[in-house]
């Protein structure tokens, strides 16, 4: 491999389709040749590579629409011409997904045989192959694969006697813990070599040791945020080299895991009862249209059908013995819920989880924070469910604090009913409000920078934007859109999310937001909607409807100029990252308050859901956000600090689950704020004690002052009355 990364034996882009199918290992470098001294490829390091490369681990799969027509293994051009002719033939969008190893390259549009080889390419260079040294636990410098840093690890271990352990990273997938790499010339003999990678690779199913960790996560099919987060979480430690498992109860068929490179996955059926509840889900989510959210006793009203729901797919899972002595068999090191659902943590004990790790689709859960002693502070932070910003009147407080309550009353009830049926299965296990606060830490979907400033402490490490994709080089705008984009000077983007569909809105909403697109005829509006035969929008030449929008790769385009949302996290943190100017309309839940967090950094205006009924509040808000040039530049400088965190959230959540992984329980980090009582936790007892102090003292100083004015005065007095008499 040359200096500058490039592949030995002339491989370039131009002449890329020359190495198809077994002729890439005639390349120099993939067989090992040391191309005139500069590189010389470890006899491991080198089996790592051809593995990469084997044809079984490349896979292309082609979606047309949202029908996959071919999956298959090495890349033929067979394949890739059969990908394109349904593409030809109906016109539909095509994403095709390049899969070398398990990294995967998506939105291949029109993908070519040369793509994938510059993909395969990617892989083996020599800029993706790095050689991590440990020695004891002391690591040393990542560097690519020169002889000396070799050598030197060697010497290391030699010297000192302690063991040491070798990472050999190939792109993202990491082969551990070869011990005692040699950097041992390889012979330019084509012969000799030969023989070497045979007995390599014969061996290697037995040989190679990954050092990796076996990772459970329970992963409810219910609501889209929670399902993607987890994904994202699960495909980021698979991709690390982990060994992850994911079981996935189910309460709503329609949505899709979200999971992309963890192929290890376990479902367990929803019941009748939860079938039943998903059906009425449509109905009681058109209604978000028109209830108050912010009003608690709105989420009151739902909190029993929700405990009835979840607690009777969780007594599923609990009562499947099956399922439970093949998870307890598997002995994994780490488990992983959202605690959004507590029907975990019971699983958690039958099955010997030794330690686990709570992760978030929220910035937090209202309830958690109680269990695990995080402050609430809400006479500044708002709550989960608050539609408050942090710079509160009097009355807003107050609202704040019930709203509070409220939210955590809620998930804490519904997570008591799953204790107590828990509970009658085996009494040994323990509650939700015990196991919780023992997981070794809280990863949170939240951005510290974007998000409202809150009490914290160590165990909570936030990983927002872990399921954003922000590199906006790789994002393809289909050419449909991209046309769209280009007819006007304005564009404005209308999505309202995947649970409050647009087809829902009251007819009054939804014809007061069409005479707003009516009223700016120079401004193009790509509005996501559920029924493309609904006929409301005939006649308007400026409105253009999509049941599926590629809403990454709209707010990626400099051309849009608004994008109008519900304010969901997911959403809020994607249009942060991308530096997109907004106008939030909240609907139910936590989008409220993401609507007042991104308000406060200018980027952002923010109306209610009632607002869309007058049409000139809104033209006048959505006209304000693209003439006011204060709004890009803010939005443009959040992005920019976004996109500069000193963390990285994939990188901060692999080092935090491996520590867990490792170190299991950390009660070194439990708060112990958590055990206190209210009398205790909020000074009471002390500022009682100082108050009697005062009152007696005060009760002391009055009575010596009594008389000490009795004394001094009273004589005197009689002296007076003796002498008037």
């Amino acid at each position: 491999m040359t200096a500058n990364g490039q592949m030995a034996g002339g491989l370039s882009d131009a002449n890329a389709t020359e190495y198809t199918g077994s002729a890439w290992k005639s390349i120099p470098e993939i067989n090992g040749q040391n191309n005139g001294g500069n590189y010389l490829v470890p006899i491991k390091v080198l089996k790592a590579q051809v593995q990469v490369v084997a044809g079984t681990n490349t896979i292309l799969e082609v979606l047309v629409g949202e029908s996959t027509c071919a999956k298959g293994g090495p890349i033929q051009a067979k394949q890739i011409t059969a990908a394109n002719c349904p593409l030809k033939a109906n016109g539909q969008r095509a994403i095709y997904k390049v899969t070398i190893w398990e990294k995967v390259w998506e939105n291949f549009t029109q993908i070519t045989a040369e793509k994938v080889l510059k993909a395969q390419r990617q892989v083996v260079s020599g800029f993706r192959t790095t050689l991590e040294i440990l020695v004891g636990e002391s690591e040393r410098p990542k560097e690519s694969l020169p002889v000396d840093l070799i050598t030197a690890a060697n010497s290391l271990l030699k010297d000192n006697g302690q063991r040491a352990i070798y990472k050999v990273t190939i792109w993202e997938k990491v082969w551990e813990n070869f011990t005692q790499i040699t950097a041992e010339k390889i012979e330019s003999d084509g012969n000799e070599l030969q023989m070497r990678l045979l007995s390599v690779l014969c061996l290697l199913a037995t040989i190679c040791s990954v050092n990796s960790y076996k990772i459970l996560f329970y992963s409810n099919l219910f609501g889209h945020s929670h399902v993607k987060m987890l994904a994202a979480a699960a495909d980021t430690l698979t991709d690390a080299g982990h060994n992850v498992t994911v079981l996935i109860p189910v309460f709503d068929t329609t949505l899709k895991t979200s999971l992309k490179t963890t192929k290890n996955v376990i479902f367990v059926d929803a019941n009748d009862q939860v079938e039943e509840f998903v059906k009425a889900r449509t109905s009681m989510l058109s209604n978000m249209w028109k209830q108050d959210a912010a009003n608690p006793i709105t989420l009151l009203q739902r909190v029993g059908k929700m405990a009835e729901i979840f607690s009777s797919q969780c007594k599923k899972v609990l009562t499947d013995t099956e399922l439970i002595e093949k998870m307890k068999a598997e002995n994994y090191d780490l488990a992983v819920t959202e605690p959004f659902d507590s029907c975990a943590y019971p699983f958690f004990e039958a099955i010997n989880i030794r330690a686990h790790v709570a992760v978030l689709s929220s910035s937090r859960l209202d309830h958690v924070s109680d269990v695990i002693g995080q402050p609430a502070a809400p006479s500044y932070n708002p709550g989960l469910l608050s539609a408050n910003g942090d710079k509160m009147t009097m009355l807003q407080r107050f609202v704040n604090v019930i709203q509070y309550m409220c939210g955590s009353y809620f998930f804490s009830y519904v997570g008591d009913v799953e204790a107590a049926m828990a509970k009658e299965i085996n009494p040994t296990w323990r509650t939700w409000r015990e196991t919780v606060p023992e997981a070794s830490f809280i990863l949170t979907n939240q951005i510290p920078l974007l998000d409202f400033p809150a009490p914290t402490f160590d165990k909570i490490v936030p990983v927002g934007g872990l399921s954003v994709i922000t590199d906006k080089k790789a994002m393809k705008l289909p050419e449909k859109w991209d046309k769209i984009l280009s007819l006007r000077k304005n564009n404005v983007f209308i999505s309202f999310g995947s649970n409050a569909r647009s087809l829902d809105m009251p007819l009054e909403y939804k014809n007061s937001l069409l005479q707003v697109i009516r009223n700016m005829p120079d401004t193009s509006f790509i509005w996501k909607y559920e029924d493309l035969t609904d006929k409301f929008t005939e006649g308007v030449e400026n409105v253009y409807l999509g049941d599926w929008l590629p809403q990454n790769e709209l707010l990626a385009d400099p051309r849009l100029n608004v994008f109008i949302t519900h304010g969901g996290l997911g959403s809020v943190t994607e249009l942060s990252m991308m530096g997109t100017p907004a106008v939030m309309i909240p609907l139910f839940a936590d989008q409220s308050r993401n609507a007042q967090m991104l308000k406060r950094h200018g980027g952002a205006a923010v109306l209610t859901k009632t607002d869309l009924a007058n049409t000139k509040l809104v033209q006048d808000t959505i006209q304000d956000v693209l003439a006011n040039p204060k709004y890009r530049e803010n939005a443009e400088r959040l992005a920019e600090m976004l996109n500069n965190q000193p963390t990285n959230p994939k990188e901060t959540l692999v080092k935090y689950v491996e520590f867990a992984a490792r170190f299991g329980k950390l009660p070194s980090l439990d708060n112990y704020g958590r055990h206190q009582s209210f009398i205790q936790y909020f000074f009471l007892d002390v500022i009682a004690i100082i108050a009697l102090i005062a009152v007696v003292s005060s009760y002391i100083s009055y009575r010596i002052l009594k008389c000490v004015v009795r004394r001094c005065f009273g004589s005197r007095c009689s002296e007076v009355k003796s002498k008037e008499e």
